[in-house]
């Protein structure tokens, strides 16, 4: 038995949308840049806490912790935390003093621990 030819089916494609072209970026305005470079402007100098490290190194003679240094600072208008405090301190010691502080944090560690108990 002979089967029957195949009817040919036609493929209809669809016709796609005429691409745009893409804007030309370099006469657009830096809205959104300029605005970002405004607010870095005025976030405050990171220089400061290093023009305060007399201060920092005599509260920590004092036996100051980096949170209360912070808080000292703040108190007097200028902006601090403790993480940074502790940055500038760390980043200007000698390797010597750098041992000492070592030996200082792992006795301040080992009172606070005996405070909780």
């Amino acid at each position: 038995m002979k089967t029957p030819p195949k009817k040919k089916t036609s493929v209809k494609t669809k016709k796609s949308a005429p691409v745009a072209p893409t804007p030309d970026t370099s006469s657009r305005t830096l809205g959104p840049i300029e605005a970002l470079l405004h607010e870095a402007e005025q976030e405050p100098d990171r220089g400061v806490l290093d023009d305060c490290l007399g201060v920092i190194r005599t509260l920590r003679g004092k036996d100051f912790s980096f949170r209360e240094i912070a808080s000292w600072l703040s108190a007097r208008g200028i902006e601090a935390n403790h993480n940074a405090v502790y940055r500038v301190y760390m980043n200007n010691l000698t390797r010597d003093e750098a041992m000492e502080e070592s030996v200082r944090q792992d006795e301040e560690k080992l009172k606070a621990e005996a405070l909780q108990q």
